[in-house]
């Protein structure tokens, strides 16, 4: 099947145009090796995009649905991101706009965007450290107690 062919078939089923490509699907890499949380990275178009997620010990079955606990819910929000950002701006040496970052409540995740830094060599070791030194000051504050 020729691509324009395949083009206009994504195009027929509704595909969304993704970095220039009918039909792309962000393939997330998830990351379990830190112990304050959890988090998938993609790069696209030469950026980071990281979801964080709370670590599953954290999470409590409710009413059908896993929902997170109440006190840690609210460090969550609140003192996760206050560590975060000092981390990012450090790590990559910017703010916004290359920096962003928002809180999804439907999914308990926060996500962070790093706007152009993913054009290097090694790109998944650079965001790896990035994750290991953001787990580090996590654990440094106590974050889980």
């Amino acid at each position: 099947m020729s691509s324009s062919v395949t083009v206009d078939l994504l195009r027929e089923a509704g595909g969304q145009i993704i970095g220039n490509v009918d039909g792309a699907v962000i393939k997330f890499t998830q990351v379990k090796d830190f112990t304050t949380f959890l988090a998938e990275y993609a790069i696209q178009d030469g950026d980071y995009i990281v979801h964080f997620f709370p670590p599953k010990e954290r999470y409590v079955h409710s009413n059908g649905r896993h929902q997170v606990s109440g006190p840690f819910l609210i460090k969550w929000q609140r003192t996760f991101p206050q560590i975060l950002s000092p981390c990012a701006e450090e790590y990559f040496g910017a703010t916004q706009p290359r920096l962003q970052a928002a809180y999804t409540a439907e999914m308990f995740s926060w996500w962070l965007k790093a706007a152009g830094f993913a054009e290097r060599l090694g790109p998944e070791a650079y965001i790896l450290r990035f994750l290991a030194r953001l787990d580090a000051r996590l654990d440094e504050a106590s974050f889980l107690a």
